[in-house]
């Protein structure tokens, strides 16, 4: 069964990208279950390690840290494999809008097989070039594909960044401002982004093993860096290397959080701009997943 769990009437509707965006990206589910059967044979070159989460959570500075060690090439956020998901939902499993399924004729395990060695080049690379045995991607929305970035890259690691919803909300609209449609034009909107994100991000530990999936607090990052980033190292296979602080010291890429550091709970508090309605609209679209994240919504 597929399903599109995200709504088209989620997205603004004064942004024809935004809607095409996250359309492509976050309401079309192809379920675990597909490709269970279908994984590629063995482990992928370099062992990638995918950064995820909802956008404006603190993957970019995660990505970061990681691609800082001496061992790790960072690819930053490629993207591309946002591309290759909606060509298999459209074109090969005829899911899309028009039924129109030109790559039918191929079988999904071929599909993949053939999509995850061109995925090999554009990867692996990168880090060839620079010497590395390892890969980082910091493509937030990669979560939203888990499934298929599973299958095309066995034995993968993702590393799921969490951040309070009510910050991540907050960051969304500075985002928006700055004239990135995806990041919602409503509270509502921005809640929904949050809570479709961490829930499939979330996930993806239920299908993976242990090894491969580990769950990191921004606001644990912030009170205590080099704490955090020794147990995430050791997590995913890496030694301690105090160059991945570096970029912690480094103006973030992203201007809507101008100080990372801080303290723990500081962007927890409901803006004094939101309206009775935009508070209630938060608590009931994002409050479930706060709780099974262990945040509390913030008080009125």
């Amino acid at each position: 069964m597929y399903v599109r769990e995200w709504s088209m009437t989620h997205v603004a509707a004064d942004s024809g990208a935004n809607r095409s965006f996250l359309a492509g990206i976050v309401g079309k589910r192809i379920p675990w279950e597909r490709f269970d059967k279908m994984k590629r044979p063995g482990r992928t070159p370099h062992s990638p390690i995918f950064v995820v989460g909802s956008p404006r959570s603190g993957t970019t500075l995660v990505g970061r840290a990681i691609g800082a060690h001496p061992d790790v090439a960072n690819v930053e956020e490629s993207l591309f494999l946002t591309y290759f998901h909606d060509m298999i939902f459209d074109l090969h499993l005829g899911l899309g809008r028009w039924p129109i399924t030109p790559l039918a004729r191929l079988s999904t395990a071929d599909m993949i097989e053939h999509v995850g060695a061109f995925a090999d080049a554009l990867l692996a690379g990168s880090a060839n070039s620079q010497r590395h045995s390892r890969i980082v991607d910091h493509t937030p929305w990669y979560g939203a594909m888990a499934p298929l970035v599973d299958a095309l890259f066995p034995g993968c690691v993702f590393v799921h960044v969490i951040r309070h919803g009510v910050a991540v909300v907050k960051s969304l609209e500075h985002s928006y401002a700055a004239g990135r449609r995806w990041a919602g034009g409503t509270v509502a909107e921005r809640a929904m982004l949050w809570s479709t994100m961490v829930e499939r991000c979330s996930e993806i530990g239920q299908h993976v093993a242990s090894t491969r999936f580990v769950a990191v607090h921004y606001e644990q990052l912030c009170d205590d860096p080099t704490s955090t980033l020794k147990s995430l190292l050791s997590a995913i296979g890496l030694v301690w290397d105090p160059t991945v602080l570096l970029p912690l010291a480094e103006p973030h890429a992203t201007p809507s959080r101008v100080n990372w550091r801080g303290p723990v709970g500081a962007d927890d508090s409901y803006p004094d701009g939101w309206s009775a309605a935009e508070v209630a609209a938060f608590a009931a679209i994002a409050g479930d997943s706060m709780a099974r994240l262990g945040y509390d919504c913030p008080r009125t």
